[in-house]
């Protein structure tokens, strides 16, 4: 999950464009603990290229057998409409 986030997005929606990106800290520079951007773009979702990020998680999740070719999609459909079914 955290490979998928566009994080630099989500923080400009929320921060109307005035927020840095900085793990778990305050950013540098305001916050005296931030991480250096170097360091913290080798944190897993923190590499400002998403589209790298996303390929990244899309590997290992079809590495554990997830991904619309094997039909996890379909079955996961399949079972919350049961749960439908067995609601009525």
């Amino acid at each position: 999950m955290a490979l998928t986030l566009d994080r630099k997005a989500f923080i400009d929606i929320l921060t109307l464009g005035q927020g840095d990106v900085g793990g778990a800290m305050l950013p540098a520079p305001e916050g005296v603990w931030g991480m250096p951007a170097e360091m913290l773009k080798t944190l897993p979702g923190y590499d400002a290229d998403v589209t790298k990020n996303r390929t990244e998680a899309r590997a290992i999740m079809a590495k554990l057998g997830y991904g619309p070719t094997n039909g996890s999609v379909s079955r996961w459909r399949s079972a919350t409409s049961s749960r439908r079914a067995i609601r009525r």
